[in-house]
């Protein structure tokens, strides 16, 4: 992934994000924390974290 692409995702997110309040990010994180996680390519495929 080029460097000016990466950047242009990390600010994509971060400004979906930032229009969250703290506690729908929180709400939006605990319900799908699985979901979440493995989007982001931080749990194995056994569910454990990598």
């Amino acid at each position: 992934m080029s460097v000016e692409l990466k950047d242009n995702l990390q600010q994509a997110i971060y400004a979906h994000f930032s229009k969250l309040t703290n506690t729908e990010v929180k709400a939006l994180i605990e319900k799908n924390h699985y979901d979440f996680c493995e989007s982001l390519g931080v749990l194995s495929t056994e569910g454990k974290a990598a």
